[in-house]
């Protein structure tokens, strides 16, 4: 029979999120069987509880990252257009700059070779001003009156296309991407969903900042916002040992554990707890905080260097800001 025929009679396999549930559910059980089995001090049935347990969260693990990436194939054809669209867009772009680099290298041409001729023109002024000085110097002769000696083409030039360029400066600046921690134990589906959910999170945080293209903003809201990413599964084995450093107890009655202690260590640990709408806001909130620093920072560096390029004074002063998110002074 063929794979159709296969589906029709048994019908569709059961998605990610439906196996995730389910094993959920049997961990729930597991772990209230490993609780009775240490109450019972049932030495085999504590191992098999811990290999259990161990098995089925390596599992969840997994399907975890998985129903990430089903819920993210739902609006991946919405997604191919837009990159498509993306794609379009930037190799028109890039079609245009080339004339435009052409028009700008032969008005850079024709504004740099009369300046270079005025330079010349201006050095020759000026070395022989300084050896006129320095023969008076030498001799003792008087101070023969000279005409001022305009600035220089360069101290000209810059003064009149200093802000032009300040604002191309700004223009030419590359956005970076959102960074992402992956360890080496992580999955290639666990790194690809760690950059699904730090993408998701840069766009709904700086939409706004970064004036990102309103088909793009809709896209993303429309995908809707990822859980948490999951961690990575342990290593088989290693959770099946516990190293007891407590001193040997001797006698025949064991000492009793408080109330709540197995429950508490085995039975209500929930690693990834959601983050509540305030927690969210506060984190959204110094994210925006650390942009605006991060801009400001920039600005005050993009001024020093025109100054440092027109040969002005430079202020030595950066802005610099606490780790807290408050503002700082000036370094």
């Amino acid at each position: 029979m063929t794979s159709q025929e296969v589906r029709d009679a048994i019908g569709e396999a059961p998605s990610a999120a439906e196996r995730l549930a389910d094993c959920e559910e049997q961990l729930r059980d597991a772990q209230a069987a490993l609780v009775t089995a240490e109450t019972a001090l049932d030495i085999h049935g504590v191992v098999a509880g811990q290999n259990t347990v161990a098995a089925l969260q390596r599992m969840i693990a997994t399907l975890r990252t998985k129903v990430v990436v089903e819920h993210a194939a739902e609006a991946r054809a919405g997604a191919l257009d837009l990159a498509k669209r993306c794609q379009e867009q930037y190799d028109a772009a890039l079609d245009g700059l080339m004339p435009d680099i052409e028009l700008a290298r032969k008005a850079i041409k024709a504004v740099t070779d009369p300046i270079k001729k005025c330079g010349k023109s201006w050095n020759k002024a000026a070395r022989a001003q300084f050896e006129l000085r320095l023969v008076e110097m030498r001799f003792g002769l008087d101070a023969t009156p000279l005409d001022v000696l305009p600035v220089s083409p360069i101290d000209a030039l810059q003064a009149v296309v200093g802000e032009e360029i300040e604002k191309v400066i700004r223009l030419c600046i590359p956005q970076a991407l959102p960074t992402t921690l992956t360890v080496a134990s992580d999955s290639p589906e666990q790194a690809k969903v760690k950059g699904m959910v730090a993408a998701a999170e840069f766009v709904a945080a700086y939409a706004g900042d970064l004036k990102l293209s309103s088909a793009l903003v809709e896209a993303f809201e429309k995908a809707g916002p990822l859980g948490p990413v999951p961690a990575s599964a342990p290593a088989p084995g290693s959770s099946l040992t516990v190293e007891d450093d407590d001193p040997a107890f001797i006698g025949t009655t064991p000492p009793s554990l408080p109330p709540g202690v197995v429950q508490g260590a085995v039975g209500t640990f929930e690693p990834f707890a959601p983050e509540t709408p305030k927690q969210k806001a506060e984190r959204e909130q110094k994210r925006r905080a650390s942009a605006l620093r991060q801009a400001d920072v920039a600005r005050e560096l993009g001024a020093e260097a025109v100054r440092i390029h027109r040969g002005l004074p430079t202020t030595g002063k950066v802005p610099t800001h606490g780790i807290d998110g408050d503002r700082g002074g000036v370094r």
